[in-house]
């Protein structure tokens, strides 16, 4: 029997796993409120599961839903953290989260291509289209 183990880091308010080459699943603790120094701790687990290279986010917005700062919504839209982030799937199965979603895309502008899906699976094939040079 063949078992598959991924390679992952939790923070306080995080869980980051190695899903795949390049491909990091980030997931939430329930009603959480993130701020910046998260989102930095954040990043650096990040480039720690990837070591430096650039990677794509699945986040699992179907587990758990938290809120953000406006720092951190900052902070994740901008060109330094984007510098090795190529895109960010995220996954909802929520309307009220979805909207939230597409808000933060609309309103910050992330300066990595970004996309909510219903599914995993929809944002895993989205995701390995991506170009991770």
């Amino acid at each position: 029997m063949n078992l598959l183990t991924y390679e992952s880091i939790e923070l306080k308010k995080t869980t980051h796993t190695l899903i795949a080459a390049g491909i990091i699943m980030i997931e939430g603790i329930e009603g959480e409120h993130i701020e910046l120094s998260d989102a930095i701790e954040m990043r650096d687990a990040n480039l720690k599961l990837t070591d430096g290279k650039p990677f794509c986010l699945l986040m699992n917005g179907i587990t758990s839903y938290h809120t953000y700062s406006s720092e951190a919504k900052e902070l994740f839209a901008s060109e330094e953290y984007c510098k090795l982030r190529r895109a960010v799937a995220f996954i909802s199965n929520s309307l009220p989260v979805t909207l939230m979603v597409k808000f933060f895309i609309n309103l910050n502008k992330p300066k990595s291509p970004s996309r909510v899906f219903s599914t995993k699976e929809e944002a895993l094939t989205w995701l390995k289209t991506i170009d991770l040079k």
